[in-house]
């Protein structure tokens, strides 16, 4: 039987993948600011550091063209995640995602798979670490 994962674990990862994802070209200079915001609110102080230089996105110019934010919508992975010990956890996030422009210009964007690592401090879960992959619903199957 797979094992699940905790609410609150899983809620965590959930709020930082979909802040990480959640690109506004009105306000962001590129992805690696929604990267960095997600870190500063639900990671560890290091990670906001390591990420600052990451945020590559094909999309981004895109995006730009566009004027457009990226809307996020989200449901948790179910794949055997490893157990959750006293201070260490993962999960993992679908993330579905769809680019909303200027006038009524919109685009669906590939989806992806967040996971996430996680260790409880005195504030609580925060993420550590986290890995994208494609999701295999971007392969055209069951869209």
């Amino acid at each position: 039987m797979p094992t699940t994962v905790p609410p609150d674990i899983q809620q965590v990862c959930t709020r930082f993948v979909t802040t990480a994802l959640s690109m506004d070209t009105t306000t962001d200079r590129g992805p690696a600011d929604a990267r960095t915001r997600a870190a500063r609110a639900y990671g560890v102080p290091e990670l906001a550091a390591r990420l600052q230089g990451h945020g590559q996105d094909p999309e981004w110019s895109l995006l730009v063209a566009h004027h457009a934010r990226v809307q996020v919508s989200t449901q948790p992975v179910g794949d055997d995640p490893p157990p959750t010990r006293d201070d260490a956890a993962a999960a993992g996030v679908h993330a579905i995602r769809v680019a909303v422009g200027a006038g009524t210009w919109r685009q669906q964007l590939s989806d992806t798979v967040a996971y996430c690592s996680l260790r409880r401090g005195p504030e609580g879960w925060k993420i550590t670490d986290l890995s994208f992959s494609d999701s295999p619903s971007t392969t055209g199957a069951g869209r």
